[in-house]
Formats: C-alpha cells, sequence, structure tokens
C-alpha cells in the first residue's frame, strides 16, 4: 500500500483542476470526495471521457502539427523537427511567445519557467529587512517588511520574461507535454482513446508527486490520511 504522498487540501484541489484540464472533464465536489486511489480517479475518466473508438491519430502527432503551425503563422520560417531547438523562443521572452503560441494553436502549453533565483533573493531581502528592523528597532517595519518583499518578488515574476519549461528545450519534448496536458481535447479531435492511453497520460500526469510511474498502481492511494484510515 501506497500513497501519492498528499495532505494538503490545496494539493488535492490543485490535482483536480488539472486533471480537468487534461482530460477535458468535469469533476464535482461529490465525486472528488469519494476518490480515495489512482483506480477509482481511472475509472471515473473512462466514464467521463467520450468514447472515440474510431480515432486512431497519435496525439503527440496532433500536437506537433498545431504547434508547427503555429510556429509559422509567427513568422518562423525554419524546417521544424522533432529535435529543432526551441533556444529561440527564450531569447525572445518565452513568456511572451508561448502566450502567443497557445493563440494559433488552441493549445495549453506548460507554464515557462520563472525568475531563476526569485526565491533566493527574497530570502535575502526578508533577512536585510529583518536586520534592518531589529537596528531601528521600528516594530511595524518588521510588520510590512515581508508584505513589501512579497510584492517585489510578484514585480520581477510578472517583468521577468520567462525561460522553456524543465524538460521542453525541444520541439519533440515540448510537444509531448503539451499532447500530455491537452489529452481530452485531442481526444474529442480524433486523438486514439484507449484504456492504456488514458492510464499512461494518468500515470505522468501524477508522478509530478512523490511517487515515481514505476510505483503507482491502482492501489495507490492520494492522501496520507487516507492509508493511514484504511490501514487501521
Amino acid at each position: 500500500m501506497n500513497t501519492l504522498g498528499l495532505d494538503d487540501d490545496l494539493d488535492s484541489v490543485e490535482l483536480v483542476h488539472e486533471i480537468e484540464a487534461a482530460f477535458g472533464i468535469k469533476i464535482s465536489n461529490p465525486e472528488a470526495r469519494q476518490l480515495e486511489t489512482v483506480g477509482a480517479l481511472f475509472d471515473l475518466l473512462l466514464a467521463k471521457l467520450p468514447e472515440s473508438s474510431a480515432g486512431e491519430k497519435c496525439a503527440s502527432a496532433m500536437a506537433f502539427y498545431r504547434i508547427r503551425r503555429g510556429l509559422k503563422a509567427l513568422g518562423y520560417d525554419e524546417t521544424f523537427t522533432p529535435s529543432s531547438s526551441l533556444a529561440f523562443l527564450e531569447a525572445e521572452g518565452a513568456k511572451r511567445r508561448f502566450r502567443d503560441l497557445e493563440k494559433e494553436t488552441g493549445l495549453r502549453l506548460p507554464g515557462p519557467r520563472a525568475a531563476p533565483g526569485a526565491i533566493f533573493m527574497g530570502g535575502g531581502w526578508v533577512l536585510i529587512c529583518t536586520v534592518l528592523g531589529i537596528v531601528v528597532d521600528q516594530r511595524w517595519f518588521l510588520g510590512i517588511a515581508p508584505v513589501c518583499v512579497l510584492l517585489v518578488l510578484d514585480l520581477i515574476t510578472r517583468l521577468h520574461p520567462g525561460g522553456l519549461p524543465r524538460n521542453c528545450a525541444t520541439l519533440g519534448e515540448l510537444t509531448k507535454k503539451t499532447a500530455l496536458i491537452n489529452l481530452g481535447q485531442l481526444i474529442q479531435k480524433g486523438a486514439c482513446r484507449n484504456d492504456q492511453v488514458v492510464w499512461d497520460a494518468l500515470i505522468k500526469l501524477l508522478s509530478i508527486y512523490d511517487l515515481p510511474p514505476s510505483e503507482i498502481s491502482r492501489d495507490t492511494y492520494f492522501l496520507q490520511s487516507q492509508l493511514r484510515q484504511t490501514a487501521a
């Protein structure tokens, strides 16, 4: 018996939202409360996804052709292949270019990386403000310092042009992630939909948590508290 290690309400809510977005479905609150294991979620997905046994297209190939058309529509005339580097998008500001590409393709793209070092920078500012507050002996300064730091970090994040998403240095890598988080939409457009395709996509989405894909099974629990209750 294992668990994804979630025990935070926000984590579980974010998980439900990500599953809904990736598979193009809606999970009601009562349905979400009844989901304890990966197997239960998988069965719910199969029940909600449209039957499209006639769909024979590869979701990754569909995403690739859409992204390639989108890049050409944005003025990039290169001959793109799965191994093509996406460094040119980062050089021009990945955040802006990804927004443009989403509009052209109609697909959700992985989020660009935020400003590097922002967390360390924020920690440094907290330390500096704390020391200054102690030196000048002003408690009100200590109170507003964290708020000011958060505002500065938010401004840095908004103004930073963004970097390529992790493990998305090439068009092929971006294509795979894009197909994964748009599988529901692609199935509706004719992508292959069978139990194995849905299961593989679900496992990849869940593997961002504590367990590697090889250890996630139908009996894997989402919350540690659920596992403890079952064991008791």
